[in-house]
């Protein structure tokens, strides 16, 4: 597809990726990426549909629980 502007945009299909943030920036830094469709870090609570049921799938907390002294 070509937008209005004359850019291009491409449905590319990748197998299972096991890194999207390097995947994401990797595309990014192709020269004349404008934007990519992987989206990392924007949710932490995600709802997955499928034929017969609906799955909920929280982020893993990066957090460490801290004792105080």
């Amino acid at each position: 597809v070509i937008t209005d502007n004359g850019n291009f945009i491409l449905d590319v299909e990748f197998p299972a990726i096991q890194q999207p943030k390097v995947v994401e920036q990797a595309v990014k830094s192709i020269p004349g990426v404008v934007e990519v469709g992987i989206f990392t870090d924007l949710a932490d609570l995600v709802y997955v549909g499928y034929e017969d049921k609906v799955e909920s799938k929280e982020k893993p907390s990066d957090r460490k629980m801290h004792k105080a002294h």
